[in-house]
């Protein structure tokens, strides 16, 4: 295997275990790659060869796998965003919503609504009775003031992966979503 070959070997190798693991584990392979890169250059350096375009190349082939992870159409989210649940009706007032009565989820995922009382009373009408968390969430917010966010405790964050989205919740924009 030429050092070329090799190096651009290790790079995609410690660039998969980067954008695939959970934190803080790539933190061990941006490090691992990052001292290889310089014990590369030092060992070409000595041995008076020029070490510029494997390390020009080996920094591009990183930057591109991990831009590539960040932008890859494979998140968590989309999957999540893609789940059904059977309505038992096609039209639910918020508060019914907020006790979690009205439907079964399939692929669980927690959740909430945080419903002021004067919101409680007001209907949303989804577009049927079998409809994809996607559907749910633009019922919801072009009918309501409520709007969604995806939390998760970031054990399972990586970058090809993204988060993985525990729960879902519903809140008015000016309360926050967080310390209330």
């Amino acid at each position: 295997m030429t050092r070329l070959a090799l190096h651009v070997a290790a790079t995609l190798a410690l660039g998969a275990f980067l954008v695939t693991t959970p934190a803080p584990l790539p933190l061990v392979a941006g490090f691992g790659w990052a001292y290889l890169l310089v014990r590369w250059a030092r060992a070409d350096s000595a041995a008076g060869r020029r070490a510029g375009v494997e390390i020009g190349i080996g920094v591009a082939l990183m930057v591109s796998v991990v831009t590539g992870a960040a932008l890859a159409p494979c998140k968590t989210v989309d999957r999540v965003l893609a789940r059904t649940m059977r309505l038992e009706r096609d039209s639910f007032t918020l508060g019914e919503l907020r006790e979690g009565k009205p439907h079964r989820r399939e692929g669980q995922i927690l959740c909430w609504f945080s419903v002021p009382e004067r919101l409680s009373g007001q209907a949303v009408r989804f577009p049927g009775r079998t409809i994809s968390l996607r559907q749910m969430i633009a019922a919801v917010e072009e009918q309501t003031p409520l709007r969604h966010r995806f939390f998760h405790c970031g054990n399972g964050l990586t970058i090809l992966w993204g988060g993985d989205c525990s729960f879902l919740g519903f809140r008015e924009p000016e309360r926050g979503f967080r310390g209330d």
